[in-house]
């Protein structure tokens, strides 16, 4: 399978209200967990995407984000022959939240590990991190969906919602 990371931050900070303006997106498939609160765009107005959102834009995508205002993500960018958003069940250009935001974390430090070092068989296991990534996120986004059909005021009052601005 076609399969490359082009490249993969682990807890990268940058300017306090940085807005990142992609309008024609990235030419790649991009997976973001915000850190801190961020502005989405979402074709039509801003809405702030709480810590520990996830947000997984398809390449040709327009991806416009902006910083709450410290500016703390981790994300990486890569080309695959397939979709995995949708062999997965994720969300595409949209935000999610799933519930085990620490394990996405987790691979994506390992992913940012694996595209430095370039160890023997560097791309086969940056892509089984990848669809590690991706399936950890949609099981996650299930529990988060199944907590919040059993408990709709406890989700609903977390700051875990989307917030319209």
């Amino acid at each position: 399978m076609e399969f490359s990371v082009h490249i993969c931050e682990y807890n990268r900070s940058n300017a306090d209200y940085e807005t990142i303006y992609r309008p024609e997106g990235s030419g790649d498939y991009l997976f973001l967990l915000f850190k801190t609160p961020m502005k989405v765009y979402d074709r039509t107005a801003f809405f702030i995407a709480q810590e520990n959102a996830c947000l997984f834009y398809t390449p040709d995508h327009e991806q416009h984000y902006q910083a709450v205002q410290k500016f703390r993500n981790s994300y990486v960018h890569f080309w695959c022959g397939e979709n995995l958003g949708e062999t997965y069940g994720i969300p595409q250009n949209a935000v999610f939240y799933p519930q085990n935001t620490e394990a996405i974390d987790e691979l994506i430090r390992l992913l940012q590990r694996e595209y430095i070092v370039k160890d023997p068989y560097a791309v086969e296991y940056e892509e089984a991190l990848v669809r590690q990534m991706m399936i950890t996120a949609s099981r996650g986004m299930r529990l988060y969906k199944k907590a919040a059909e059993e408990r709709p005021d406890c989700i609903r009052n977390s700051r875990s919602c989307a917030l319209r601005c």
